[in-house]
């Protein structure tokens, strides 16, 4: 277990160094604005809709951020 969590961290490590990140919009344009998370719903539950020996299955969503969604765009540094 603990050899698992110091792969995810050196591979998160690597990636964060060979790579530069820059902020953009759906349209690819830089923006500073980050959408601002809904705090209220970050454990928003719902029912996936089929009963498996009369009860109910129940997952757990992701709450959206509130605003427009934003990506990060990679280049490789070399």
């Amino acid at each position: 277990m603990r050899l698992a969590k110091l792969e995810m961290k050196l591979v998160l490590a690597m990636l964060l160094v060979v790579y530069d990140y820059i902020i953009v919009d759906e349209h690819g344009n830089q923006t500073n604005k980050l959408p601002k998370p809904n705090r209220n719903d970050a454990l928003q539950v719902s029912t996936l809709g089929f009963h498996s020996f009369s009860t109910v299955a129940y997952i757990l969503k992701q709450a959206r951020p509130l605003g427009k969604p934003v990506y990060l765009k990679c280049k490789r540094i070399e």
